[in-house]
C-alpha cells in the first residue's frame, strides 16, 4: 500500500528527524513535508488527497488555535495527530483523532503509527478503512445528529464529556465525516435517525 501524504509540524529538529525515520520503517519512500511554523504550512484543498498532519505540542499556543481550526476544516479527509505527552487543550481536542506520546519506546510508537496509517501484518489495509460503528458510537452519533452538545450527550448517555469527545473522534475517523451536518445526513441515510428528527433537531 502507499501511505498518504504526511506533514510534520514541529520546531524540534530532532523530533522531526526521529518521526521521519520511523515512518520510513513503514515505507521506504513516503511523501513527507516538514515545517517549523503554522504559517509555513500550505492551505489544503477540498479535492486534495488525504493528508496525515502530525503537530507537536509546542505549536499548541493560544495564538495558533484559529489557524489550527482552519486547517482542520479545509479538507475533511485529513487526519490530525498530536505529538504530546500532555493533555491536549480543550479547544483543540475535537481536531485530533490520534495522540502519540514522544516519550514512549520506539516499538510503541511504531505500533501507533501502523494503527494510524492502517497497516496490519499480512494485510494491505487501507487508511481509515474501518467504517463499522460500535453500539455506543452509534448512540453518540444519534445524539450528535440531533444537535446535542457534548455536555448534553454526556448527561443523556451517563458518560463523561471526555468519553463523548473520544467517541466523536472515533466516529469521525471511521466515517471520514467531520461536519455535524454531514454526520446528520449519514445518520438519516443509515436509519439512525429519521428525516423528521433531523428537521426538528437543533442543527
Amino acid at each position: 500500500m502507499t501511505l498518504p501524504k504526511t506533514i510534520i509540524l514541529s520546531r524540534n529538529t530532532l523530533a522531526i528527524r526521529g518521526l521521519v525515520q520511523l515512518i520510513h520503517v513503514l515505507q521506504p519512500d513516503p511523501k513527507i513535508e516538514t515545517y517549523s511554523s503554522l504559517q509555513q504550512v500550505p492551505s489544503f484543498q477540498q479535492n486534495e488527497e488525504e493528508v496525515l498532519v502530525f503537530i507537536s505540542q509546542e505549536c499548541f499556543t493560544r495564538n495558533s488555535y484559529v489557524r489550527l481550526e482552519k486547517m482542520y476544516h479545509q479538507n475533511p479527509r485529513n487526519c490530525f495527530v498530536a505529538l504530546t505527552a500532555e493533555q491536549i487543550p480543550e479547544q483543540l481536542q475535537v481536531i485530533f483523532e490520534h495522540t502519540i506520546n514522544p516519550n514512549e519506546s520506539e516499538n510503541q510508537i511504531l505500533d501507533q503509527l501502523r494503527n494510524i496509517y492502517g497497516i496490519q501484518e499480512g494485510s494491505a489495509a487501507k487508511y481509515s478503512g474501518n467504517t463499522t460503528l460500535s453500539e455506543r458510537e452509534t448512540e453518540v452519533l444519534r445524539t450528535v445528529a440531533l444537535g446535542m452538545t457534548n455536555k448534553e450527550i454526556s448527561d443523556t448517555l451517563y458518560i463523561s464529556t471526555h468519553t463523548v469527545i473520544t467517541h466523536r473522534k472515533n466516529i469521525t475517523a471511521k466515517l471520514g465525516i467531520k461536519t455535524i451536518a454531514g454526520l446528520a445526513v449519514y445518520a438519516v441515510l443509515n436509519g439512525i435517525i429519521t428525516a423528521d428528527e433531523m428537521e426538528n433537531s437543533n442543527l
